[in-house]
């Protein structure tokens, strides 16, 4: 994807913080932001030193949604934009042409952003370098379940393993029940990138077991978020990793290398069976909060 334009004209003149767009230009179902950028989140996020800081600062106001569809990019959307040590804020504008060239806007910065092919989007969002803000506004229940986005997974949760108690609740085409717990645990530990796995074993045996579902769901979404941000540094550092043994400043062997290589696709695999079933366990949750709603 094309870099913020540095070369601005001398004459042009920042960036003011404006609404993110008018209603009419937003497409039905965009992801809902605030009319204006909070003005603790500007502060925070102009003040913060290095990247780490102002991701800190936005997830204290958005939730982070890894852009992995063309519907993630509608015009309205906030996303965060990672470029090496750099992180910017894109609103998606507009697509101006047949070929999806997409317009794009940044806040909090003097500089323009260049319009962008979609299918480059898409393609920093796989490599975890392109999210999507979704508000943490206060919203009731079913407006907050109404806008998460949907599962990429949307098969039944099969664990594979007896539940410890006979405890099932069954949702139709999601289910979550204690054997889902156990093995998010268990992924959880073999991946090694999950701070507090006992956590989870707290979420189900109190807020789980207790039909806390909305209290359990956002507790294991915070533990999702952290392994999310760990694995996209952990793949950075191995882009680099891989940068020097190309250009010669990492002195390894060709066969050190693919041993290498082989121990850290191993690792990334099961990180993402742990963030899949993160997922499986996040969606079964919601849909079991807006059950216990309806009953009300």
């Amino acid at each position: 994807m094309p870099g913020p334009e540095q070369n601005r004209p001398p004459d042009a003149k920042p960036q003011a913080e404006r609404p993110l767009g008018p209603p009419s230009t937003r497409a039905a179902g965009a992801t809902p932001t605030a009319a204006v950028l909070p003005e603790d989140l500007c502060a925070a996020f102009k003040s913060a030193p290095d990247c780490e800081g102002r991701l800190a600062a936005l997830r204290a106001h958005f939730e982070l949604k890894a852009v992995n569809d063309p519907a993630d990019l509608q015009p309205g959307v906030l996303c965060a934009l990672r470029k090496g040590d750099e992180l910017y804020l894109v609103e998606i504008e507009s697509r101006r042409d047949e070929q999806g060239t997409v317009e794009l806007r940044l806040h909090l910065s003097a500089r323009h952003a260049k319009p962008a092919p979609l299918a480059a989007l898409l393609e920093l969002g796989r490599k975890g370098s392109l999210h999507r803000l979704k508000a943490k506004a206060p919203m009731a229940v079913s407006e907050t379940m109404a806008d998460s986005e949907p599962v990429a997974d949307s098969e039944p949760v099969d664990d594979g393993e007896p539940v410890d108690d006979g405890e099932t609740v069954n949702t139709g085409a999601l289910a979550v029940d204690l054997g889902s717990f156990t093995r998010l645990i268990s992924l959880s530990q073999a991946c090694g990138m999950v701070p507090n796995v006992d956590s989870i074993g707290t979420v189900r045996d109190a807020e789980f077991r207790a039909g806390q579902y909305l209290t359990a769901f956002y507790n294991i979404e915070r533990m999702y978020t952290a392994l999310s941000t760990a694995a996209q540094q952990r793949q950075q550092q191995l882009r680099r990793e891989d940068i020097a043994y190309r250009s010669g400043k990492l002195r390894m062997s060709p066969r050190e290398w693919n041993q290498k290589v082989a121990r850290d696709t191993a690792k990334t695999q099961s990180i993402d069976r742990a963030m899949n079933q993160f997922r499986k366990v996040m969606a079964g949750l919601r849909l079991r909060a807006l059950d216990a709603q309806r009953a009300e």
